[in-house]
């Protein structure tokens, strides 16, 4: 459920190399050709140099076979390399309020658990899900621009 807010910032931002000229010609290169799974594997490992995951092998695995079905590569580079001008534009009134709203949430209900002070006979976990279903779905009517804070 989380995961919709999640904040890439490869996906967020625009790529920092248009600044780079450089790395604006390498990067998108690296991204290319039978390589270009394995470098985007290799970056993933990156991300966790000090301890890998206990599933990276199979994870890693697992997404070089995707980014090599066809087309998978390339809406990558499509999504790096897009503009993001309206997501940044929203990044100030959103993100920061959404994962705040998140933590409260999540803070809350484990405090209210922990000392028992849910008080009425329903399942917890159910409970949990539902109201970040609820956050979930605020969230997504503010992207959508149902609602403006």
């Amino acid at each position: 459920m989380i995961a919709v807010i999640v904040l890439v910032d490869a996906f967020v931002r625009d790529f920092p190399s248009a600044k780079n000229t450089l790395l604006s010609l390498l990067y998108p290169l690296l991204l290319a050709g039978p390589w270009g799974a394995g470098a985007r594997v290799k970056y993933y490992g990156s991300l966790n140099p000090t301890r890998q995951p206990a599933n990276f092998e199979a994870y890693g695995a697992a997404l070089q076979r995707n980014l090599r079905e066809p087309g998978r590569l390339a809406a990558l580079r499509g999504q790096i390399f897009a503009s993001k001008a309206e997501s940044v534009a929203r990044l100030a009134r959103v993100a920061v309020p959404a994962v705040r709203g998140l933590r409260s949430v999540v803070h809350c209900f484990t405090t209210l658990e922990l000392s028992g002070g849910l008080g009425l006979p329903l399942d917890a976990d159910e409970s949990f899900r539902v109201v970040c279903q609820m956050q979930v779905a605020g969230l997504r009517a503010l992207a959508e621009g149902r609602h403006i804070p």
